[in-house]
């Protein structure tokens, strides 16, 4: 069946087709934020638009540029795997090339770079020889840094794993707390991922998210009771992403410990959480658990791995755990470090 269009559709299709060729390839260069050029193979000359100059650090008014110069803005480290991939093209080994690689820096205030470019031959001669060839560049440094953080939470989180399991055959008493404890801090990091994706894409995340994440199961649900679990912390101080996951392991194993005691089970029992700035690049963290009985203290015996695991963690977040234990009070305090 035939669609016939409508005025509308009429419109924008007249529109459309009153731009000619070259001007609607400009405007979708433009909207995807690509340099374009073309390169006459035999002289050696290149001509390109002012986006692409820009990209590359190019004079737009010196053109046309030397191939030579083209080569000398791809950083040395780059430079082997960009003149294989377009003489491949040039060969007829392959149709085209697409690559990624680095500006070349002058200098440590220029700042780091990563470009996409594909290119194809055009033209060649009876005897194959190539021409003539066209292509883009665009900016992909966004995309690659995003693509490094992403890679480098989970190298970080599967060293955590495996850290944990070796903590857990070494000091764990039971198969049984070792599993409760492996799961727990697998649920944490669930609970943090979505936080690790926003980070690994340059979005800042504070510690008072984490510690509203972390510690969910601790708080009350009913806007009338008292507030068993009180936190203090700033909502605008930021943690490096590196940070996150071991400052929500660390969290995790704290609740999951008061849990196991039953910190907030009586009606005058609390936990108060205070996270204060000491330095421009620490912060200071304090977990003060009341009782409403003396016969509570024995509660706040700790196993070895429950020690261990805190210690790790702290470790990991540039700090020691200092704790506490009186008659009806245990209190955890840890200085951590919040940046790279």
């Amino acid at each position: 069946m035939t669609t016939v269009p409508t005025r509308p559709e009429k419109a924008r299709l007249a529109l459309y087709e009153s731009f000619s060729a070259p001007t609607r390839a400009l405007l979708a260069l433009d909207a995807g934020r690509m340099g374009s050029w073309s390169l006459n193979i035999p002289s050696g000359e290149v001509v390109g638009d002012r986006f692409l100059a820009n990209l590359l650090g190019l004079d737009y008014d010196r053109q046309p540029w030397d191939m030579t110069t083209f080569y000398e803005v791809v950083d040395p480290a780059d430079s082997s795997h960009v003149h294989a991939a377009v003489n491949h093209a040039w060969t007829g080994e392959n149709k085209s090339y697409d690559v990624e690689f680095r500006r070349r820096r002058i200098d440590d205030t220029c700042p780091l770079l990563w470009l996409g470019a594909r290119g194809q031959v055009t033209e060649r001669s009876e005897d194959g020889t190539p021409l003539y060839m066209v292509g883009v560049i665009w900016d992909v440094t966004h995309q690659k840094i995003r693509a490094d953080a992403i890679n480098k939470q989970a190298e970080n989180t599967f060293a955590l794993v495996r850290r944990l399991i070796d903590l857990g055959e070494s000091t764990a008493e039971s198969q049984r707390d070792f599993a409760a404890t492996l799961r727990s801090q697998i649920d944490a990091f669930s609970t943090v991922h979505s936080m690790l994706t926003h980070a690994a894409a340059g979005e800042p995340i504070s510690i008072r998210q984490i510690l509203d994440a972390s510690l969910a199961s601790l708080l009350v649900d009913d806007p009338r009771a008292p507030p068993h679990l009180v936190i203090e912390c700033n909502p605008d101080i930021a943690i490096h992403p590196d940070k996150i996951l071991p400052l929500a392991m660390f969290l995790s194993e704290i609740a999951n410990s008061a849990a196991r005691r039953e910190a907030l089970s009586a009606g005058r029992n609390s936990i108060e959480l205070a996270v204060t700035p000491k330095t421009s690049d620490e912060v200071f963290l304090s977990w003060t658990e009341t009782t409403s009985s003396i016969d509570d203290r024995e509660n706040h015996v700790e196993g070895d791995f429950c020690t261990s695991l805190l210690d790790d963690f702290a470790s990991q977040l540039g700090g020691t755990v200092v704790r506490t234990n009186h008659t009806n009070q245990l209190t955890l305090e840890l200085t951590m470090n919040i940046v790279e």
